[in-house]
């Protein structure tokens, strides 16, 4: 007769026998009928354990990080996070919600996306990859402050420091987070510059052009509710561009082909000013200035601003460390230069006192 094998199982109940005087443990051997169950389930039960701890772990992670960003408030508009919910969930949940402004930047984005510029250009677009935070700051501030006749302040395009982080034209952290109360998680561009990194909200740098542009109207108006009730600030083209192994900056009338380019921020600018309908627009540098020129002038193909009254166009100094004139007191040279405008006063009144 074949001899047969001896399970595990049977060796371990044999074993546990020959050294224990009595069923129960009193020596370091375990009963039978523990052992067997021992032999049997430990793998299992060992697995079983480890893998709720991990689930257990997991979740905790999960709800930590979505703790922090429990609720987001737009204006009107409330997103209440669920701590379990992803932030694709989110955003699909957010995607049909705004209003004209909203869908403008939406709208905006995507056409966007569609242009094909030279392969050694990096292309970062803040609109996608930081669409919450700009979606908050349109909602806000542009979309939900309904007081026609304010003035309307627009740059260029997307500062490394400032938009590019936060979305947020001339979006420099600090005045984003702790002034506006806006932030929100940043994801990544398509294409990323290896010495162009985006740390959104994480950043640890400032954004000069903004710390002098927020800092002035903070100082000026207060509160952001204060400044915004009074005026709006807005990036004619919102993409940013790198080139070279350095990923120097470059400026949107440096593009090549930038024909369609123009024409599609040239659509969305006049959207945006036939909607809030502002007594003043007011380019901040020369380029800024030359195409909100372009874009309100009736007479330019393709003008999408339909103005019951034209606003009175301005321009102030750019306020980049770039500029050796910026550099020499731009907080001053601006409002003499608003000053002139006929728009200061706007700003530097004192604000109006609720009736009741």
């Amino acid at each position: 007769m074949a001899d047969k094998k001896v399970s595990p199982c049977a060796l371990d109940i044999l074993d546990s026998f020959r050294h224990a005087s009595s069923p129960l443990d009193t020596e370091g051997a375990l009963p039978a009928s523990q052992v067997c169950k021992r032999a049997t389930g430990s793998k299992r039960g060992r697995t079983k354990r480890r893998n709720d701890v991990c689930k257990s772990e997991t979740n905790a992670r999960k709800r930590v990080k979505m703790e922090r960003h429990t609720q987001e408030t737009i204006k009107g508009l409330v997103l209440v996070r669920n701590p379990l919910k992803s932030e694709r969930n989110l955003r699909c949940e957010s995607h049909n919600r705004g209003g004209t402004l909203v869908k403008m930047l939406r709208k905006l984005s995507d056409e966007l996306e569609t242009l094909q510029f030279p392969e050694d250009i990096w292309v970062y677009n803040p609109l996608k990859y930081a669409s919450l935070s700009a979606e908050m700051y349109m909602q806000r501030y542009g979309e939900d402050v309904n007081d026609a006749g304010r003035i309307l302040f627009v740059g260029m395009n997307a500062g490394p420091w400032g938009m590019v982080q936060t979305g947020v034209p001339f979006g420099d952290v600090t005045f984003v987070r702790d002034w506006m109360g806006i932030e929100s998680a940043v994801e990544q561009p398509s294409r990323v510059h290896p010495k162009r990194r985006v740390d959104g909200f994480q950043v640890h740098r400032g954004e000069k052009s903004g710390e002098r542009l927020w800092g002035l109207m903070k100082d000026t108006c207060g509160s952001a509710s204060e400044f915004f009730k009074r005026a709006f600030v807005y990036n004619y083209c919102p993409l940013a561009f790198f080139r070279g192994p350095k990923g120097k900056n470059v400026t949107p009338d440096r593009i090549p082909h930038r024909k369609r380019l123009l024409e599609i921020c040239d659509e969305a600018f006049g959207t945006l000013v036939s909607q809030i309908s502002p007594a003043f627009i007011i380019g901040i540098g020369n380029f800024a200035f030359s195409r909100i020129q372009a874009a309100t002038n009736p007479s330019t193909p393709k003008s999408k601003s339909k103005l019951s009254i034209k606003p009175k166009l301005g321009l102030v100094l750019h306020p980049s460390p770039a500029s050796p004139k910026a550099n020499k007191g731009w907080a001053r040279q601006a409002i003499a230069q608003m000053q002139d405008i006929g728009c200061w006063a706007v700003l530097s009144s004192p604000p109006e006192l609720e009736q009741g």
